[in-house]
């Protein structure tokens, strides 16, 4: 059983991840087995829209196209909007092929009896496999008498003999004959005497599809769908590597924010050391000059009070000469003490300290962003050579992706550096 491991096997469903059962194929031309879309459907049409069926529409599990259900699905056979889409007649071609080269075909007709029997004959106009057994019944009924039955080994020796009618979409029981160049739309008998009676170019089937692998349009549309797939390819893969390139300057710019604030905070302590150091000293010299003034205050002070003490004990104990000489001293260094208030004390001052902040350290306070992150657009042409005209085409890469590095903080913020002012003044 074909797997999601096989990327490019065809016939594998992309819901389910198996080998198709019964293949049915979008209008963007993507298959899936029937079952498989039945449910797509179901869990994508909202229960409000069964009113309005013109708003019955899903998105391709895949592309994502919007998709809109076949005008004949209703409320009524919701279960079978999936079996409105057409088959994949190819995909099943491909199935069958594939089933037959591994020798595992099985019998249609046992097949719908759930019965397991290996097939043998291959029924071109039935686009049918039996078994031995099956193939005598199919001969021998009137209505398939002369269908042409032929063996599985011949059928790989001509792969062609798999290929069978398809059904029109509008009458499902008819098989498409012909082809309304005016329309450009392929149709069945019925169609061609109903909706395209009046045209004027309408075509066998056979006789629009005549040597269809030999014409320019032909060539045409594969060299384009080839184009396009590697224009998309290329969009594609440039776009991988912009994510990619986008998670590299993301760390980038990280690592340069991380640095940049790094920087900022080492410089900032370094400038705010040497502003605490110079703190300290200020302090230091002013408690100094403080402590020396009131050292001397206090050494005066002694000294007045104690003249102002002898003074007063030789007042009350000693004789009036001695009393006398004693004041005369007393006045002499009386003396100094006066001039110790009149000019050592008119010069000291209290001690105040102040400081002012570095402008630009007053500045990061105010910062309201790090920094400006921007994305930079940008498209550009492809250029493609038709190997038919040898032409040259150009168009414009449908895609985002960044071509240089973003801003960098550091041209977009500014801070103290190591040679510049320092943290303050005091």
């Amino acid at each position: 059983m074909a797997t999601v491991s096989d990327p490019e096997d065809l016939t594998v469903c992309s819901i389910c991840l198996q080998t198709f059962t019964k293949p049915k194929y979008l209008p963007c031309l993507h298959t899936f087995c029937e079952l498989c879309l039945q449910g797509w459907i179901e869990s994508q049409v909202k229960s409000e829209w069964c009113l309005y069926p013109q708003k019955m529409v899903f998105m391709c599990p895949v592309c994502r196209a919007e998709t809109h259900l076949p005008n004949n699905a209703t409320v009524n056979n919701k279960a079978e909007w999936a079996s409105i889409f057409p088959n994949n007649y190819i995909i099943i071609t491909l199935i069958d092929k594939s089933m037959i080269e591994k020798e595992k075909k099985a019998c249609d007709v046992c097949n719908e009896m759930d019965k397991d029997m290996p097939a043998t004959q291959w029924c071109v106009q039935c686009s049918e496999a039996y078994c031995g057994e099956c193939s005598t019944v199919h001969r021998a009924m009137k209505a398939s008498r002369k269908h042409r039955l032929v063996s599985l080994c011949d059928v790989l020796r001509d792969l062609k003999i798999l290929s069978s009618d398809e059904m029109c979409n509008v009458h499902s029981e008819e098989v498409i004959k012909l082809f309304c160049v005016d329309h450009d739309q392929p149709c069945c008998s019925l169609c061609g005497a109903t909706s395209h009676r009046k045209c004027d170019n309408v075509l066998e089937l056979s006789e629009a599809a005549k040597d269809v692998k030999n014409k320019q349009e032909f060539s045409d549309l594969l060299w384009n769908l080839d184009k396009s797939e590697k224009e998309i390819e290329k969009t594609s893969n440039m776009l991988q590597e912009n994510l990619a390139n986008l998670d590299r300057e993301k760390e980038d710019i990280e690592r340069s924010a991380n640095e940049l604030a790094d920087s900022i905070i080492a410089n900032t302590n370094v400038l705010r050391r040497g502003f605490m150091e110079e703190l300290s000293g200020v302090h230091a010299r002013a408690v100094s000059e403080l402590n020396t003034a009131a050292e001397k205050c206090t050494l005066q002070k002694e000294t007045i009070k104690n003249s102002r003490q002898i003074l007063e004990k030789s007042r009350d104990h000693s004789a009036d000469t001695e009393l006398f000489l004693q004041v005369k001293r007393t006045e002499e260094k009386f003396k100094d003490s006066e001039a110790f208030i009149e000019t050592e004390m008119s010069k000291i001052t209290l001690q105040h300290i102040t400081c002012s902040f570095s402008p630009d350290i007053e500045k990061l306070n105010s910062v309201s962003s790090f920094g400006n992150v921007s994305a930079l657009n940008k498209s550009g042409p492809s250029h493609e050579v038709d190997p038919n005209s040898g032409q040259s085409y150009s168009g414009p890469i449908s895609g985002l992706y960044h071509t240089g590095a973003l801003p960098s903080p550091y041209g977009l913020i500014s801070g103290p550096s190591n040679s510049g002012p320092i943290y303050g003044s005091i």
